[in-house]
């Protein structure tokens, strides 16, 4: 049976208080920035029901080098991944895309490059993929995720034992991009694809560039994004926090806030209760060797959060005058 679900998806997004211009994009399903509205501070909220839908925040790099160009031309290019993902292996589909437009970037961008973090989501599954440090975060059942991981110099040396987490933050290198959409003809860029992740009821996802999460630690994103009430708090607050850090580069987030349709878990609800009940029935038969001439009265109490099941079973004997 088809997921019925919904997405309440909340994005912010400006050049920071430092930035004269704004080289972070972002794409929603189907919505991304022109280079002429790319300065302009981004506030949007919305819900977006159905299947099939992609996010996706970029970064421009290069400084001067016509970031913008790259992030931008990367967004633009997303309606068609996003047309072309349905029915498609992702890995294989996100990879031919990342090849396509690397190529592009290269040709139109003079010299600029970008990231990207993108998430997909279909009937049953979450997919996501990233270039560079924009970054994905989970919150699922009260505890967050990092779902990526940055390609970074000072992210090689960690995973290497050279350095101690401590020293990132203070790294001289820490900001140095080791892969990146158009950062050279002599590099064929590919992207990391993650470990697809089942739909469920009340996740949250964030997608953000390092605006964000270079002015706040994983423990101030944890506390911030596990105590919005809604897609909507959780970007203005993480936004509003980074700006009160620093707000040293551009900045963007989006969060999206999925939820099953209650109609629907009610009838997975049903299925599933109505499923076990048989089973019980039937294995408690075989064991009792119980005929047809025994009636059995189940009372069962299935607790889910738990995945635990108690039952009372009442049996008797019908005798035939």
């Amino acid at each position: 049976m088809e997921e019925q679900w919904m997405a309440h998806v909340a994005l912010r997004s400006s050049r920071g208080k430092r930035r004269n211009k704004n080289e972070d994009a972002f794409y929603l399903n189907g919505d991304y920035p022109s280079l002429d509205t790319m300065n302009t501070e981004a506030n949007r909220k919305f819900v977006v029901e159905g299947s099939h839908t992609l996010w996706a925040v970029c970064d421009g790099i290069g400084g001067l080098n016509h970031g913008e160009i790259a992030s931008q031309r990367t967004v633009q290019r997303l309606d068609e991944l996003r047309s072309r993902l349905p029915g498609r292996d992702f890995s294989i589909t996100v990879q031919d895309w990342i090849a396509k437009v690397d190529e592009e970037v290269l040709h139109c961008a003079e010299g600029g490059g970008c990231t990207i973090a993108l998430l997909f989501i279909d009937d049953h599954t979450v997919n996501y993929a990233h270039v560079g440090d924009s970054r994905i975060y989970r919150l699922h059942e009260g505890l967050i995720t990092q779902l990526t991981r940055d390609h970074t110099k000072v992210e090689m040396l960690l995973s290497a034992g050279i350095i101690q987490p401590s020293d990132v933050a203070s790294h001289p290198e820490r900001h140095v991009i080791v892969r990146s959409i158009g950062a050279s003809p002599e590099i064929i860029c590919t992207a990391t694809i993650g470990e697809p992740i089942p739909l469920c009821n009340g996740d949250r996802y964030l997608l953000c560039s390092d605006g964000i999460t270079d002015m706040l630690t994983n423990e101030q994103i944890r506390d911030i994004a596990g105590r919005a009430e809604d897609a909507a708090t959780c970007s203005e607050n993480l936004y509003s926090a980074a700006m009160d850090n620093g707000g040293r580069d551009n900045l963007t987030i989006v969060t999206l806030d999925i939820e099953l349709q209650q109609n629907e878990r009610a009838d997975n609800t049903f299925n599933s209760e109505d499923k076990l009940d048989r089973t019980i029935r039937e294995d408690t038969a075989t064991r009792f060797h119980i005929n047809d001439s025994i009636e059995m009265n189940l009372q069962t109490h299935i607790d889910f959060s738990s995945q635990t099941v108690y039952t009372k079973v009442t049996v008797s004997h019908s005798i035939s005058q």
